[in-house]
């Protein structure tokens, strides 16, 4: 893979993340919710995947982007609620343990 392409996609991922960040601080917290949970990384890894792939493993990972949604929807709403009880890498710490676990159970669901 050309080195140029990779430095572009580490690029683009880390533009988003800036413009994220910016907006949550500079903007409103609730405009950097919107581009963070935006469909933006996958939208340029469909794009990325079925450039480099083919169309079979482009639908796979859209499909188990779906299946996914769930463990990062709970893992938000833990950490949204333990944030008010504990510190925020406990919070994280929790939340990741929970998220694993769920992606795990759906993991073995799908396959």
């Amino acid at each position: 893979m050309n080195t140029l392409y990779l430095i572009l996609k580490f690029i683009i991922g880390g533009s988003v993340i800036l413009g994220i960040t910016l907006l949550a601080n500079h903007i409103h917290p609730k405009w950097g919710g919107i581009i963070a949970v935006a469909p933006i990384i996958t939208t340029l890894s469909i794009i990325f995947v079925k450039y480099e792939t083919n169309l079979q493993t482009t639908q796979q990972l859209i499909l188990s982007a779906i299946y996914f949604i769930i463990p990062t929807l709970i893992f938000l709403i833990i950490m949204y609620f333990l944030l008010n009880k504990l510190n925020l890498i406990y919070s994280f710490l929790i939340a990741y343990v929970v998220w694993g676990i769920i992606v795990f159970i759906i993991q073995k669901i799908i396959n």
